[in-house]
């Protein structure tokens, strides 16, 4: 939470509704991260898959196209500083 380039960040901001095996549910992204220049990126960090993962992560992708976020799952162990991601 010490980052010149995070301007703020919120844990689990919203929910998002996804369809799987014909039954809607909510899906949490992890973080919403505001960046000084203006990004706005969900973060979803990730450990172990499960099959309604593809799902959730496809609505998650759509969710941001809409909203114009970038949407960031982070899925390497160790968790590294999400600072290595920006270019």
């Amino acid at each position: 939470d010490s980052s010149d380039i995070v301007k703020s960040f919120r844990y689990q901001p919203f929910g998002i509704p996804y369809k799987f095996e014909g039954h809607m549910h909510t899906y949490f992204p992890d973080f919403l991260v505001k960046l000084t220049n203006g990004e706005k990126w969900v973060v979803e960090i990730k450990g172990r898959l499960y099959s309604k993962d593809k799902a959730k992560f496809e609505a998650g992708e759509k969710y941001c196209r809409k909203h114009e976020y970038t949407y960031v799952i982070v899925r390497e162990k160790p968790l590294e500083p999400i600072t290595r991601y920006i270019q």
